[in-house]
């Protein structure tokens, strides 16, 4: 392969690497997080009647999910870069044209870049950020120290299906809550406080 060639190779698959799991992905997971976080933030403070606190990215624990947010970000980024990578190797060993390489990734049967996978990343990551959110918000409520647990049906806690006690309808602390906020990907999995009023009753 000449310089030329194989510069031409590198660029096109930075190009193809770029277009699935660049920057637009990222810009598109945070911006999705970002709400999520808010809006559950708020919503468990008024459910469990606290002040009035806007989510603060700046505290402690915001910096703390945020970095948890940059971590998931770039394992979902870097497991499609890795499959991109894979592919352009392929396609060199195979001599492929750019249009072969292309429709090579376009039909992988993994399923890696379809709307499918697409939609089942932006379902669990807002399931994320919505119950990481709330969870926030119950502890800042200062009212709140147990959940109870909403999920699919054949759901088991902490995770998975059929391996664990059932999760729906089981009450936990804010800290297995807060550890276990998906069961799996595209998990529906929600919480309800458990509010305590003056006296110490639910």
């Amino acid at each position: 392969m000449t310089t030329a060639a194989a510069t031409t190779e590198k660029a096109l698959g930075g190009k193809l690497v770029n277009a699935v799991a660049g920057r637009a992905i990222h810009a598109a997971l945070i911006r999705l997080w970002s709400k999520g976080l808010a809006d559950s933030h708020n919503m468990a403070l008024r459910v469990a009647g606290g002040p009035r606190l806007p989510f603060d990215p700046t505290t402690p624990e915001g910096k703390a999910i945020y970095r948890e947010v940059g971590d998931r970000i770039e394992g979902i980024q870097e497991e499609t870069r890795a499959r991109v990578r894979r592919y352009v190797a392929r396609g060199r060993l195979e001599g492929m044209s750019p249009e072969q390489l292309a429709n090579l990734i376009r039909t992988d049967p993994s399923g890696a870049f379809s709307r499918a996978r697409a939609r089942t990343i932006a379902r669990t990551e807002a399931g994320m950020a919505m119950n990481r959110g709330s969870i926030l918000g119950y502890r800042q409520s200062g009212r709140v120290t147990q959940v109870r647990v909403f999920d699919g049906d054949g759901c088991s806690w902490p995770d998975g299906h059929g391996d664990g006690p059932e999760a729906d309808g089981m009450i936990v602390d804010l800290d297995e809550a807060e550890a276990n906020p998906l069961g799996h990907p595209n998990c529906r999995r929600a919480w309800a406080p458990v509010v305590q009023s003056a006296g110490g009753d639910e």
